[in-house]
């Protein structure tokens, strides 16, 4: 989904490693994709402040955690997500563009088995909170979004629910931040 690349602009990307290796019992993803284990760790080292924030009151490391802890808080999935004290986030210098899409995960996998992954914030497209700014993508939204997909779920996983966090298609100053009871059973399915 990366636009031709153009002139350069930094991306924040956060990476995502697996936390223990264990045996899988099943294949569990989507596409031929799937973690090993569904206990993963993330690590934030920095706020990255060549993120076009129009928000002030925004940390994009605390907003990351705080979808880590969404995503993590699901009762009836063994999917967990949980702050490292180490691992690193990556800056890599990347256009997107201004029609390029707003974040994306990146996994890298090898023979299907997830070993690790990135999200990466497009740096041409306004992020802010939808509460306080406007014309801009709720950060919240599109962090909760992004997030969802590792557990490797598609944008079709939350069969037709038009509040799902994981649906695609986000507008402008549109907000969603509650995981569904269709998004939970999406990776209960995957992570029982």
């Amino acid at each position: 989904m990366i636009g031709k690349m153009q002139k350069l602009c930094a991306t924040m990307i956060l990476v995502i490693v697996p936390m223990m290796f264990v045996p899988a019992f099943a294949i569990r993803g989507m596409g031929g994709y799937f973690w090993i284990s569904p206990y993963q760790e993330f690590y934030c080292k920095s706020n990255l402040s060549n993120l076009n924030l129009t928000s002030s009151i925004l940390s994009t490391c605390d907003t990351i955690e705080e979808a880590a802890d969404r995503w993590s808080s699901l009762n009836s999935s063994a999917w967990s997500l949980t702050k490292a004290t180490s691992h690193a986030i990556n800056q890599r210098a990347v256009n997107m563009g201004t029609e390029g899409a707003v974040a994306e995960v990146v996994p890298t996998q090898i023979f299907g088995i997830m070993i690790s992954a990135y999200v990466k914030y497009n740096t041409e497209v306004p992020f802010g909170d939808v509460d306080v700014d406007s014309n801009v993508y709720d950060l919240r939204t599109v962090t909760i979004h992004e997030l969802g997909h590792l557990p490797t779920l598609l944008h079709n996983a939350h069969g037709g629910d038009s509040y799902s966090v994981i649906k695609s298609g986000l507008n402008l100053d549109e907000k969603r931040i509650t995981i569904t009871s269709n998004d939970e059973a999406a990776v209960e399915v995957k992570y029982p």
